[in-house]
């Protein structure tokens, strides 16, 4: 979690028994790689599937850092007007996904969900857009699907390493979320494996995959 300072937003996210780690940024409007790096240097990503990064909360600085991820979600609140994506078009351009929060505020607020995703479709054509509610539940079992998939196609594409690359000498494979910005995620080994065959390793279970829908 970034913000400029306090750690008000991890205290709250930590009460649903996520781990969770905040860095303050200081005068900085953005996190750089570096950062998430550092904080996660205690974390055994190893036992994670997922890793989230919530960048400081504003439409600007942040859309100009690569932090590695491999999925970028921009949040539009349903209260900031359906404008938004026309004033900051670069984050939607570099987004994968938007997802318009505090839906259940629609009504009271007069959003018109009409204008909203023709002017996301305008700066981004094709984005793909999800209506989430954390109050109501609505749109978060769509948006886990989302995510459920994205992590299934992850695991195929290591799979498809191992089944490549009869030296890699493990019994599965990992992602690693690549903070340096510079390549795709690597491929590596399981401690303590010992060399098999490439089909004796597909029958074995697989580690988590960290990052994928960061």
């Amino acid at each position: 979690m970034g913000d400029l300072a306090t750690e008000n937003d991890a205290l709250r996210l930590a009460r649903s028994g996520a781990p969770v780690k905040q860095t303050t940024t200081g005068m900085l409007c953005h996190l750089e790689a570096a950062m998430v790096e550092n904080a996660l240097a205690d974390w055994d990503l190893d036992q994670l599937d997922f890793l989230f990064i919530e960048n400081v909360g504003n439409l600007v600085c942040p859309s100009s850092y690569d932090l590695g991820e491999d999925q970028r979600v921009v949040l539009l609140s349903v209260t900031e007007g359906e404008d938004k994506p026309l004033k900051y078009p670069t984050i939607f351009n570099r987004a994968d996904v938007a997802i318009v929060t505090k839906a259940d505020l629609a009504v009271a607020v007069e959003f018109d969900w009409e204008s909203a995703y023709r002017n996301i479709r305008a700066v981004r054509p094709g984005m793909q857009v999800f209506q989430l509610s954390a109050k109501t539940g609505v749109g978060v079992e769509e948006y886990l699907a989302l995510l459920a998939g994205h992590l299934a196609e992850a695991r195929l594409t290591t799979i498809a390493g191992v089944k490549s690359d009869p030296n890699l000498g493990m019994t599965g494979t990992m992602f690693v979320n690549r903070l340096d910005a510079g390549g795709p995620p690597v491929l590596r080994s399981l401690p303590g494996t010992a060399p098999q065959s490439p089909d004796d390793r597909l029958r074995q279970p697989f580690a988590k995959c960290d990052g994928c829908g960061s």
